[in-house]
């Protein structure tokens, strides 16, 4: 097939592992012209490698009220001794079953803190939470740790705007945490169909307005604490049941503040 003819069978995909199997194969083909503009600073990561993510535990977010997609931008994965292909499906299933975050960025436990405030439910077990969400990278191929200005970013999801639309609405979330303010002030997504109803923005998935929540990424914690006027009462709660971490209390109140902008 042709990469124009991969677009239109990712659109009739009906599981995440179908999709990701078009969106491969859209890689493999990708040009040579186009693999120039996506592949941004990396320089170990091959064209044709794909990392999966997704609904974490799919019988677990079915039960979920609130169903909660984070997106990210690439995974941290441009080192020679890093294994490239994988599923951050998987990653997050190890960290629940491991209770240990490996990753030097604590990515994953810095999430599922995140998510545990926003359900209104924190606890120093952030491992206990690791199966009820979904997560994405917006760049399946992955990167390294600067995404630079980012462009690189915008370029493969306007490449890839058919696969990435897909996903979310196989997801089927009722709020999407967008982790990175600069990449969500490229406005990404509005070429997908988001739009900004007063100062929200919200992506149509199946009939269904869903709002984007802007938040720092679990990686770049060190916005201006200057900006969290709840960061005190945020870290008094914290502290009384055990989570002493200020950068996931930070974190926390950030996406308090975030939250509550959007339940005004």
């Amino acid at each position: 097939m042709t990469f124009e003819e991969l677009k239109q069978e990712a659109t009739k995909a009906e599981t995440l592992d179908e999709l990701f199997n078009i969106w491969k194969e859209a890689h493999s083909i990708e040009s040579e012209e186009n693999w120039e503009t996506t592949k941004g600073s990396s320089k170990n990561i091959p064209k044709d490698n794909f990392i999966g993510d997704g609904i974490i535990d799919p019988e677990v977010f079915k039960k979920e009220n609130n169903k909660i997609l984070f997106i990210s931008n690439e995974a941290n994965i441009d080192n020679p001794k890093y294994e490239k292909a994988g599923d951050r499906r998987n990653s997050f299933n190890e960290y629940y079953n491991d209770h240990y975050d490996n990753w030097k960025g604590k990515m994953r436990e810095r999430i599922c803190a995140v998510f545990n405030e926003l359900i209104q439910e924190p606890s120093p077990e952030y491992y206990n939470s690791a199966k009820r969400f979904a997560f994405m990278n917006i760049n399946k191929r992955g990167g390294n740790n600067q995404i630079g200005d980012g462009k690189h970013i915008e370029n493969y999801c306007n490449l890839y705007k058919e696969f990435i639309e897909k996903e979310i609405k196989l997801i089927a979330p009722n709020l999407i945490v967008w982790l990175g303010i600069k990449t969500f002030n490229m406005n990404l997504l509005q070429n997908i169909g988001a739009n900004y109803k007063g100062d929200i923005l919200f992506i149509n998935v199946n009939g269904k307005d869903v709002p984007i929540m802007k938040m720092w990424h679990t990686s770049n914690w060190r916005g201006s604490r200057k900006s969290l006027n709840n960061y005190d009462e945020v870290e008094k709660e914290y502290l009384s049941i055990g989570i002493n971490n200020k950068i996931i209390i930070k974190l926390a109140a950030k996406a308090r503040l975030e939250y509550d902008l959007l339940n005004k």
